[in-house]
């Protein structure tokens, strides 16, 4: 279709187009109507691909398949140049032949910039391709077993010197003695500006918190859970390196809510420079018997926190006794001039340390904690300093957001 021909201007279809740029079905059905359609939703379509194993169809066909779809045509070769996310998950049986297709696939990726990967193996393969135009990177599952598979890791993270998201979530060295054997650390790149470590063993965190420690990044967002609850020195390091403009997000759920509370891990968090702090929580009997104790450790330097309740996950809520004491606590540092705004939040986790996280299809959003804070922080309420926030829906933590998302910006979760 010319231009003369065309009854409407580009800027319509664009906005068509970007309408249901997230929504792949309607997209799909969209790009049948008309040749320009078809050109300008390209981009959408084929921005992220997940090869995924499928029932009948081996890692290996399917990596082969999408090799010869990228190489092997002039019809189809093209896709590749749109392809600027890709997802490789639960690569079980990597051979040779997965990767030849692999590094042909890699070859003909030209704007590909994010990666997320479940095995080591494809850690050469990627150093080897990539370099300075890879900007995210994510690692689930690694099991890093010795020197050599730390090398290479740090080798690529040396050699992507664009790099500005890094996420490992569930990587391990099970229970090897790297960290005592050599004095190995991880150098996260300069570039780097958003880090997110989730379900990371001591033993690892311990080796990426040297290297934090040696040259400290400049990060917009540090994403941390509590999974080494046990290891306040690794904390402390981690503490001590990040800046005061980097926005600390703590994921509270697991080691910090086993009471006895682990004192000196709520201690090292006097380390801290930055000004803000989010915490994501559940809804658990702990919950405000912990938060006083938490609160009264912070350094003066935070001045404002955000807690973010699970609107997935529910329990029983503590005593009216711990709420009274959360509430003390609160008062008690707004008083001393510490502390600005205390924001609350209960949102739906779709994308928490960095990765995607199951569909909880299961469980019923709930939010009915929002309405009782208020109710359970009295003092708190009349000083005016807390906020609650029932527009936020869902927490996203992804694509350089690190944020609490309006219901407008996810349409399809």
């Amino acid at each position: 279709m010319t231009a003369e021909e065309r009854r409407f201007p580009n800027e319509v279809f664009a906005l068509i187009i970007d309408y249901v740029y997230d929504d792949p079905a309607s997209l799909r059905n969209v790009a049948l109507v008309c040749k320009d359609f078809a050109v300008m939703s390209q981009s959408h379509i084929f921005h992220t691909v997940c090869l995924v194993k499928r029932k009948h169809i081996s890692h290996t066909d399917l990596f082969k398949r999408f090799a010869s779809l990228l190489s092997d045509t002039k019809q189809t070769s093209s896709v590749g140049k749109f392809v600027k996310d890709l997802d490789l998950y639960m690569i079980e049986d990597f051979s040779m032949k997965c990767q030849d297709a692999l590094v042909s696939i890699l070859q003909n990726l030209p704007s590909l910039n994010e990666i997320r990967l479940q095995v080591l193996d494809f850690i050469e393969q990627i150093h080897t391709g990539f370099g300075p135009r890879l900007v995210e990177l994510r690692l689930t599952g690694i099991s890093l077993e010795s020197l050599k598979d730390l090398e290479y890791l740090q080798s690529m993270l040396s050699s992507s010197s664009g790099l500005k998201i890094l996420a490992m979530y569930d990587c391990h060295t099970w229970g090897s003695d790297l960290a005592k054997e050599s004095p190995f650390m991880i150098i996260l790149p300069s570039s780097l500006k958003i880090a997110s470590f989730g379900s990371v063993d001591p033993e690892l965190l311990h080796i990426i918190a040297l290297g934090m420690s040696s040259q400290s990044p400049d990060l917009d967002y540090l994403i941390l859970d509590d999974s080494c609850e046990f290891d306040a020195e690794i904390y402390t390091m981690i503490w001590r390196s990040v800046g005061t403009r980097t926005r600390v997000i703590l994921y509270v759920c697991g080691g910090f809510f086993v009471e006895p509370y682990p004192d000196n891990m709520i201690d090292c968090t006097a380390e801290l420079k930055t000004t803000e702090i989010t915490l994501l929580c559940s809804e658990h009997q702990s919950t405000a018997a912990f938060f006083p104790r938490f609160i009264s450790g912070l350094p003066p330097t935070v001045r404002r926190i955000c807690i973010d309740f699970s609107a997935l996950v529910h329990d029983e809520l503590g005593g009216a006794n711990s709420w009274s004491e959360f509430d003390a606590a609160l008062i008690g540092r707004h008083e001393m001039g510490l502390l600005e705004r205390v924001l609350f939040t209960c949102t739906v986790r779709t994308d928490t340390l960095g990765f995607r996280l199951r569909s909880w299809k299961e469980a019923r959003a709930q939010r009915s904690i929002l309405d009782r804070l208020e109710t359970l922080l009295p003092r708190s309420k009349d000083r005016g300093f807390i906020e609650v926030d029932r527009r936020k829906m869902y927490l996203q933590v992804s694509d350089s957001v690190c944020s609490v998302c309006d219901p407008s910006a996810l349409r399809v979760l």
